[in-house]
């Protein structure tokens, strides 16, 4: 429990998302054995939903974090104060969106505390899209706060392509050694999700971190698409990723200073 973090940022936009977020959590409470650290952009009062969920399913060694920031999703910001939060040097940072078979995450670790990496992806392919309606049928009455989710196993055929594939995505999930001191805090002048993860591994490829990745499957639970990536806001991150890497080698030092 002790060797590792699980940090997931948190913004619901939609009811798909929460159930998202909690079918999340019931698997990984239940499969592995590190803190979590639920870092949740308190908006319609979701935390006291969230709160609720803990009670009812016994949800462990958990922190939530209730951040009261406005619209939109400030994800970058989600995932430093969960990094500020941790007191374990390995950090799993985790989207609330996807599954992950436990031996890959638990390997990932593994090569952060005896391999000296500062970096691992804990998956690569094949990288699966799980319709919402599909697999898994979940209950989420807000008005009396009851919950119902069956039991869910990721699907032990991983080759089947029974799902679509989706394309590759480097925000799924990363695990990085806070060992790498201010370089491991993400950009906070990204707002919503888009860009804030490929300027991410930008940086460390830029720095020459020692980086590797785990092979095995995602499978990425598919939701609605709302606000929380507004088309200025997404514009504007790339524009922020665009001149970071226009920055010479001098530049960029400052630029993360």
């Amino acid at each position: 429990m002790d060797n590792a973090t699980i940090i997931i940022p948190f913004y619901y936009d939609s009811d798909d998302r929460i159930a998202n977020l909690l079918r999340a959590l019931l698997y990984l409470n239940s499969n592995l054995n590190y803190n979590i650290v639920l870092v949740n952009q308190d908006i319609h009062s979701s935390g006291e939903y969230i709160k609720n969920f803990f009670k009812a399913y016994n949800i462990q060694n958990i922190t939530l974090l209730n951040l009261s920031i406005e619209p939109p999703c400030y994800k970058s910001k989600l995932i430093n104060e969960g990094l500020k939060t941790s007191k374990t040097s390995v950090n799993i940072i985790y989207d609330c969106d996807v599954l992950i078979p436990k031996e890959q995450l638990i390997l990932g670790v593994e090569l952060i505390n005896k391999y000296e990496y500062k970096v691992v992806y804990p998956y690569s392919n094949p990288q699966y899209n799980l319709p919402k309606t599909t697999e898994i049928e979940t209950i989420f009455d807000f008005e009396k706060l009851q919950y119902s989710i069956p039991p869910f196993q990721i699907p032990h055929n991983h080759q089947s392509h029974k799902y679509p594939v989706i394309g590759y995505s480097p925000g799924f999930c990363i695990i990085v050694d806070k060992s790498l001191g201010s370089l491991v805090y993400y950009n906070e002048n990204f707002r919503s999700p888009q860009f804030e993860d490929s300027e991410y591994i930008y940086k460390m490829n830029k720095f020459n971190i020692k980086m590797t990745r785990v092979y095995g499957p995602v499978f990425h639970v598919d939701h609605e698409r709302t606000e929380i990536g507004y088309k200025n806001i997404v514009d504007r991150n790339q524009e922020i990723f665009n001149y970071i890497k226009n920055l010479n080698e001098q530049d960029l030092k400052k630029y993360y200073e």
